[in-house]
């Protein structure tokens, strides 16, 4: 749960009470499936009805009213405060996003100072939950969708930003391990190199591992004065 609920409860470790129902398509009702046994659910359900918004068993279980036969519901609450009295994540700037509070604002690079823009994914990754979402899943299914605050993620393919790509073979060096390779795509960002925005966008199993990983080699690109990522 919560960083409230660990520092309140003197936990030492992360604990996330889970508990488990089954749908009874005959009743249209939610019975107790239980992962292990009933004093551990007992102990899950009553964690969560203390610390959660929904003090009973009924209230959670009509939480699953309007999502339908499959999907997943995330409900944020309880927020903290910052030093300036506003919520750690705004909900008002963007009514289609979730953003980190003050994160949005421009910054100065290291070098030569200049403005890096916002506009680049690279740099709205880092407070806006629309745009992380958006590059989420490298390939995504037809019938697959994430909404956000009632509206669609449109999924953003960050090769498609790219001035003079060019597909290159990558064989990591890996000792005791046979040789792999993967097809890289690498590229220039408009504006590059005045612009900030470089690294290595890894993906496992069509999911975003790290966004826009540095490498040795870029660093040797940066000093030249150009940028580039895949």
């Amino acid at each position: 749960l919560s960083y409230t609920f660990l520092m309140e409860t003197g936990c030492d470790d992360v604990l996330v009470p889970t508990v488990d129902y089954q749908y009874d398509l005959t009743t249209a009702s939610y019975t107790q499936l239980l992962r292990h046994n009933q004093k551990l659910f007992s102990s899950n359900l009553a964690i969560l009805s203390k610390w959660s918004p929904f003090a009973s068993e009924a209230e959670l279980l009509k939480q699953f009213d309007d999502i339908g036969e499959h999907g997943t519901k995330i409900i944020v609450f309880n927020l903290w405060f910052n030093d300036d009295g506003d919520m750690e994540l705004d909900f008002n700037s963007d009514k289609k996003d979730i953003l980190i509070t003050g994160a949005q604002k421009k910054v100065k690079t290291n070098k030569h100072e200049k403005l890096v823009t916002q506009d680049y994914i690279a740099n709205r990754l880092r407070y806006s939950l629309r745009a992380y979402a958006s590059i989420l899943y490298l390939r995504v299914p037809d019938s697959f969708r994430i909404i956000l605050r009632g509206k669609d993620v449109e999924p953003h393919n960050v090769v498609n930003d790219l001035l003079y790509r060019e597909c290159v073979l990558y064989k990591p060096q890996i000792a005791g391990l046979p040789e792999l390779s993967i097809v890289t795509t690498i590229g220039f960002v408009k504006g590059a190199p005045d612009t900030d925005v470089q690294g290595f966008n890894v993906y496992h199993k069509n999911r975003l591992i790290t966004a826009f990983l540095e490498s040795c080699q870029q660093l040797i690109w940066q000093r030249a004065g150009s940028c580039g990522y895949s």
